[in-house]
């Protein structure tokens, strides 16, 4: 976290530089638009203005091209959809690329949590262990694999996703070196969560 970060002005997304940046990235505009502003921020005595992402308790996550950073207070963001199932992601650029892939139908069933840092997760796991079901889609690198795997260990509520990327970092990389959707898409469709989303709602027809 920058703690030095003065954010100065908060708007909707109308940068071509972040437009193309977020491009870059494989997120739709309207997605973005749905879960991230503008943010200009002084740093250092310097102006910049990046991607902003808002937490539980008012700080922004900040991206470009250039900068990588969060304003204070740092913390996760949660997303209530009143669901029983939870989708658990490091970072919201791996967030926004679940709803850039993930049918709308099954996305909007349920509830979300964007850790904004591995170092919350077992802060979270009060909350997270209130659903019924957890779905993990935690960076492949040594860390994230451990978390995963101690979660895993712990209750029979968690679910490793991590599967439908394995051969990348994370989700975001995956769409970005795959560059097609229609391939995701068929991975998207055979991991847990959409599965019981949709053995639900037959429940309840």
């Amino acid at each position: 976290m920058h703690s030095k970060i003065l954010i100065t002005d908060i708007r909707p997304i109308t940068s071509y530089y972040l437009s193309e940046y977020l491009e870059s990235r494989c997120i739709p505009p309207g997605i973005a638009d749905s879960f991230c502003r503008e943010v200009d921020f002084i740093l250092s005595g310097r102006k910049h203005t990046a991607i902003g992402f808002q937490n539980d308790q008012g700080g922004y996550e900040l991206r470009n091209r250039q900068f990588k950073g969060s304003s204070a207070p740092k913390t996760s963001t949660f997303i209530d959809k009143k669901s029983d199932q939870l989708l658990v992601f490091e970072g919201f650029f791996d967030f926004m690329s679940y709803h850039a892939i993930c049918p709308e139908e099954d996305y909007v069933k349920a509830n979300f949590l964007v850790l904004n840092s591995l170092a919350f997760f077992e802060k979270q796991k009060i909350k997270m262990e209130t659903h019924k079901h957890i779905h993990l889609f935690l960076d492949r690198d040594p860390a994230g694999i451990e978390s995963t795997k101690q979660a895993l260990k712990s209750s029979f509520k968690y679910i490793d996703e991590s599967h439908i990327y394995r051969n990348y970092k994370d989700l975001n990389e995956c769409i970005v070196r795959m560059k097609s959707s229609r391939l995701l898409l068929n991975k998207m469709n055979s991991i847990s969560i959409n599965n019981q989303i949709k053995t639900n709602r037959h429940g309840r027809n």
